[in-house]
């Protein structure tokens, strides 16, 4: 018995030994990196990533940086992803970085730049079958990776002045301010002086300096606001009137506050047994989902909506009532500003188009009008209408002179290109329209940056090029961020691998599945046919297909209605 007990301890000495010497197939001349996860030297610190037994080589490297990043993301405690997958078909010459701009962390950006330090790849061979083993590692610096936590965290220092206004006007537009951050998902931190840029490690990670001048009724009201990590301007904004009302209005277009990106608090992490042991088990679950729909983007929103709306109400004990109270009365604000906006896009818009088909119209004025319709619904609308607008015009010769004048407007021209300049995505959109050689980088650039009819028309574009694996990139971005139709657009591509894409079933049906929840009727309508009919991925259910069908007829997609 002892000599087995010795014969063991031997054995699993060796093992353990063996395990930390050699963690994947990689050979022995391979760089001793390689087996590592995490290593600081001097001031830097390395995160490796590895993927095994991919069958591609880009795939294994794309696998192994993103791995990487995870072990940045966790130890900085954000969520970093990449989008390097396809990332040689989305950026073409700068494929070779690989580390671009890595995305966000509760609506905070995060830039990962020119960190990836090396990588290594073998090919292995086993019987018919030919894989490969990737590694890649990411060199960061100490100061680099506090800069990220601050900026992960999505704070914003702000001040507020006014110049020879009363106390009641004053603070009604203090006021006005705060609803304005609150709707961009802008999580207002203490009230400072102002930016430091001479400051190596701020504070937070972003200031808002807003600033009200005076003169009896009417009123001049400016907001800017600074990444104080990247030192730099990102959001300037504009308004002037003598009412309360215009002022808003104004303020809130120059803003862009139509397309609020989701604003996603410090969630209560409720595996704290400690913290959340007496939180009765169905409230946590129902928080739980809440979290979950929400982090899915605005295609669930209705449902995140209800989710919260029924944790606030829930009765006893309620550790999330304050997280819920606030995150349904920012899902209200978002969809009553949403629903006012489409309501006066679509009367503008039919008016425009009215004007267009007329045989003869004012040109001057109805440049001047298309100019304003696209400044405030520009990228709310999208090109697709804009384009619909300018269609109207038989003549071609003045259809390309209305576009011409439109994007050279003295107005508004200058204004587009300078808030785009400054980090308007939005601004960055409209000036996308008018189709020259920066319109796909300005399109990427406002696409990553949550402007969806952005990545709508990044997926169109590579649909028309026949670029089946970026327009399924594209087309699920658009999805995620409220476009049920790119979500049916990018299930169908990866269902059917339509224009060369690699076939990813397991997530097209996911994508279906989220789609149908957000009601979406053609969705609903596809997943009863794979169920209909059954697939590898699928068992076959008629009951199951007969209850999208019914659900898909219910919601207006007339085809499913005669399905059963």
């Amino acid at each position: 018995m002892k000599r087995f007990l010795a014969a063991s301890l031997i054995f699993l000495f060796c093992f353990t030994l063996f395990s930390q010497q050699r963690h994947s197939l990689f050979s022995e001349r391979a760089p001793k990196w390689v087996e590592q996860t995490h290593f600081v030297e001097g001031n830097t610190h390395y995160f490796v990533g590895r993927s095994s037994k991919q069958l591609k080589l880009e795939e294994s490297i794309s696998r192994a940086l993103a791995n990487a990043l995870s072990l940045v993301s966790k130890y900085v405690k954000a969520d970093v992803r990449s989008l390097s997958k396809s990332y040689e078909a989305a950026f073409g010459d700068e494929s070779e970085s690989l580390v671009r701009d890595v995305l966000s962390e509760r609506g905070a950006q995060i830039t990962v730049r020119n960190y990836l330090k090396e990588s290594y790849s073998e090919k292995f061979i086993a019987g018919v079958d030919t894989f490969y083993e990737s590694a890649v590692k990411i060199a960061v610096s100490s100061e680099d990776l506090q800069l990220m936590g601050i900026k992960a965290t999505g704070i914003t220092a702000w001040n507020f002045s006014t110049s020879k206004c009363g106390g009641d006007q004053a603070e009604e537009l203090e006021m006005l301010f705060k609803e304005a951050a609150t709707r961009l998902g802008w999580k207002l931190g203490q009230e400072e002086n102002g930016p430091d840029f001479s400051r190596n490690l701020p504070k937070t990670a972003y200031f808002a300096q807003a600033a009200a001048k005076c003169n009896g009724r009417n009123v001049i009201f400016s907001v800017e606001r600074y990444d104080l990590v990247e030192k730099m301007l990102i959001t300037s904004a504009y308004s002037k009137g003598d009412s309360i009302e215009i002022i808003k209005s104004d303020l809130f277009n120059s803003l862009q506050i139509y397309a609020p990106i989701m604003d996603f608090p410090e969630y209560p992490d409720t595996n704290n047994t400690s913290v959340f042991k007496n939180v009765p088990a169905d409230l946590r679950e129902l928080y739980s989902k809440a979290v979950n729909a929400e982090r899915k983007g605005r295609l669930n929103s209705e449902k995140a909506a209800a989710l919260w709306e029924n944790i606030e109400e829930y009765s006893g004990d309620n550790p999330f009532r304050d997280l819920a109270k606030n995150r349904t009365a920012f899902y209200k604000k978002m969809e009553s500003v949403i629903s006012e906006l489409s309501a006066d896009e679509k009367k503008e818009f039919e008016a425009l188009k009215k004007t267009a088909a007329s045989s003869s119209f004012n040109q001057k004025i109805f440049v001047k009008n298309l100019a304003e319709y696209i400044d405030r619904y520009g990228a709310f609308a999208g090109s697709a209408n804009v384009e619909e607008i300018l269609a109207g015009i038989k003549d071609k010769e003045k259809r390309a002179d209305v576009k011409e004048a439109v994007f050279s407007h003295p107005a508004k021209a200058a204004s587009w290109q300078d808030s785009c300049r400054q980090g308007n995505p939005a601004k960055c959109y409209i000036l996308s329209m008018k189709a020259d050689g920066d319109s796909t980088s300005l399109k990427k650039y406002a696409c990553e940056r949550k402007v969806e009819k952005a990545c709508f028309d990044l997926y169109t574009d590579a649909k028309n090029d026949k670029k089946g694996g970026l327009a399924a990139l594209f087309a699920e971005k658009s999805c995620y961020l409220g476009n049920k139709n790119a979500c049916f657009a990018t299930a169908m591509i990866l269902f059917q691998g339509q224009m060369s894409a690699e076939k990813d079933i397991k997530k097209s049906l996911d994508i279906l599945e989220d789609s149908c929840e957000a009601k979406g009727g053609e969705s609903c309508y596809m997943l009863g046919v794979m169920y209909d009919g059954g697939t590898k991925s699928v068992k076959k259910s008629k009951s199951k297909a007969i209850e999208l069908y019914k659900k898909s007829c219910e919601l207006g997609y007339e085809k499913s209605c005669n399905a059963y």
